[in-house]
């Protein structure tokens, strides 16, 4: 946008609000995804905690915020 100003000679601050706009909803969607993901970490905690098992969720995923690494997971008994 800005080299579009330049190449047209329009004023420098025009489309600036949409730019601005554009950013804050980038932001908030990076942030909702953030949220998202330690809201799934956590309760596949909770669920490893009161072994209730967590069979819909793929290897990877059970990794990544449980705060437990591959070994004390593979100590968790699986449920049937």
């Amino acid at each position: 946008m800005v080299g579009a100003r330049r190449e047209t000679g329009v004023a420098p601050f025009l489309g600036q609000d949409a730019l601005m706009r554009l950013l804050k909803s980038q932001q908030a969607m990076l942030d909702a995804g953030g949220e998202l993901a330690r809201v799934h970490g956590r309760l596949s905690t909770i669920s490893l905690e009161t072994c209730g098992g967590n069979d819909a969720c793929p290897p990877a995923a059970l990794l990544e915020g449980t705060g437990l690494d591959a070994a004390e997971l593979a100590a968790v008994p699986e449920v049937a």
